[in-house]
């Protein structure tokens, strides 16, 4: 005889359309007076606006052709390099990150990585 528990009970979904359709429902409602597209605008828009187009101004005529150029330029193995420089930079604040989480082990590895790498790894 077979067991009440199908495949196909098992997987039934019905239980999850009611919540599924009110969550839904609840979402779709008109707007009211208090939510009218004027009232919510952005009252500082003008200014950002040309906020944005001056740092778009600035990415188009500046540092996307430094950008650019420094790829086509600059070998892998010395941007390889710059890269893990920079990195390393940032060992010290991840070691006191593992400290203040009380993870002394990972903060005393993070702590010898950043002393190689900073000796024997400049090399």
């Amino acid at each position: 005889m077979m067991s009440s528990l199908t495949p196909s009970r098992l997987f039934d979904r019905r239980p999850l359309l009611l919540p599924i359709v009110l969550a839904l429902a609840a979402c779709a409602q008109m707007p009211t007076a208090s939510t009218d597209v004027a009232s919510t605008a952005d009252p500082i828009e003008p200014v950002n606006r040309k906020v944005f187009d001056a740092n778009q101004f600035v990415d188009r005529h500046a540092v996307r052709p430094v950008a650019v150029a420094y790829d086509e330029h600059v070998p892998s193995p010395v941007r390889s390099g710059i890269h893990n420089f920079f990195h390393n930079l940032g060992e010290p604040v991840v070691a006191v990150n593992d400290v203040l989480q009380g993870n002394g082990k990972r903060a005393w590895n993070t702590t010898q990585r950043f002393a190689i790498n900073s000796t024997v790894g400049v090399l």
